[in-house]
C-alpha cells in the first residue's frame, strides 16, 4: 500500500468515526435506546436458552433493571385502616340472607392485622374455576361492591388453585407505583361464588437507603432454577410466566414495624410464586 492509499484510508476511518460520534451526541433518544433494547433482546435470548437447558421455560418479558431504594419500612395495619375495612365487610355482610343450614356471616380480625371475612353462603354469581377471565370478573365484582379500593390502590397479582380444589384472585397493595409484596387480598371462589376473603394492607411508612443498582432479572430467574432444581427437584420443567419488581418480607407478628426488601417476584404457570433478593439474589418460597 502506497502513501496515497494509507492516507485515503486514514481519512475514511477519521470520517466515519467522528459520523458515529456525532450520531451519538445528537440523537441520543433514538441511537440509545435502540443499543439498549438489542443488548436486551440478545440477553433474554441467552437467558432462556440457559433455563431451556436446565429444563425451565421463560414465557415472560424480562424488565428492565434500574435503580431502586433498598428497603421499604411498613408497620401492622393501621387501626383507621382496620375500622375501615371490616366496617365495609360488615356492611356487605348484612346485605345477605342466611338460608337454613348455613352459618352466618363473620368478620374476624386476627392479632396480627389480618382479616378474614367469611359470606354466610358463597357471594355472587357461579364462576367456572377453569377460567381465569371470569375468575377476575368474579372477584373484580367482590372488590367494587365491597369498596375494597378506596383509599388504596391494588393489583391483580396472581390466580391460583388450592388442594381443596378452590381458585384464589390474589391482589397485591401498591405504593408510590411499586408493588408492596409484604400485602395482599385474596379472594377464595368455589363454583357457587366467593367462599372467603383474606386481607392483609401493612401501613407504608418510607423507602430506606441509598439508591442501588438491582440484580439483573435473568439472573435471578438462573439463581432461582438452580435453587429449585438443588431444593425441589421434581420442579424441574417449570415454566415462569412472569418477573416483578417490588417489596417483600413476611410480616412480623410482634413487631411494631419492619423492612421489606427490594425483590425480583417471579410467577409460574401454576399459580407458585417465588422471591429472589434483588441484591443478593437469595431464594425465598413462602
Amino acid at each position: 500500500m502506497d502513501w496515497q492509499q494509507a492516507r485515503r484510508l486514514l481519512l475514511l476511518t477519521f470520517t466515519a468515526v467522528n459520523a458515529v460520534l456525532a450520531l451519538a451526541l445528537w440523537l441520543p433518544p433514538f441511537s440509545q435506546p435502540m443499543t439498549q433494547l438489542g443488548l436486551g433482546q440478545f440477553r433474554e435470548r441467552e437467558v432462556r436458552s440457559q433455563l431451556a437447558a436446565q429444563g425451565f421455560r421463560l414465557e415472560a418479558p424480562l424488565p428492565r433493571a434500574g435503580r431502586v431504594q433498598p428497603f421499604l419500612r411498613v408497620s401492622p395495619p393501621a387501626p383507621a385502616a382496620l375500622q375501615e375495612l371490616t366496617e365495609r365487610l360488615a356492611r356487605l355482610a348484612e346485605t345477605e340472607s342466611t338460608p337454613v343450614g348455613w352459618r352466618p356471616p363473620a368478620v374476624l380480625v386476627q392479632p396480627d392485622g389480618t382479616v378474614r371475612f367469611r359470606p354466610g353462603r358463597p357471594w355472587g354469581d357461579p364462576v367456572r374455576l377453569e377460567s381465569p377471565g371470569a375468575l377476575r370478573q368474579a372477584a373484580e365484582a367482590f372488590v367494587r361492591t365491597a369498596g375494597l379500593q378506596a383509599g388504596r390502590m391494588l393489583r391483580m397479582a396472581r390466580i391460583y388453585h388450592t388442594p381443596a380444589g378452590r381458585a384464589v384472585v390474589e391482589y397485591v397493595p401498591v405504593y408510590e407505583g411499586v408493588p408492596v409484596f409484604a400485602g395482599y387480598l385474596r379472594v377464595f371462589l368455589g363454583q357457587q361464588g366467593v367462599e372467603e376473603v383474606t386481607a392483609f394492607f401493612p401501613t407504608p411508612e418510607g423507602f430506606r437507603g441509598d439508591p442501588k443498582g438491582v440484580l439483573d432479572p435473568g439472573e435471578a430467574l438462573l439463581r432461582l432454577a438452580g435453587y429449585l432444581k438443588v431444593n425441589l427437584s421434581a420442579r424441574e420443567g417449570t415454566t415462569f410466566a412472569g418477573v416483578e419488581l417490588g417489596y417483600y418480607a413476611p410480616a412480623q407478628v410482634s413487631a411494631s414495624s419492619w423492612e421489606t426488601y427490594a425483590a425480583w417476584r417471579v410467577l409460574t404457570a401454576a399459580g407458585e410464586v417465588y422471591y429472589v433478593n434483588a441484591f443478593t439474589g437469595e431464594v425465598e418460597a413462602p
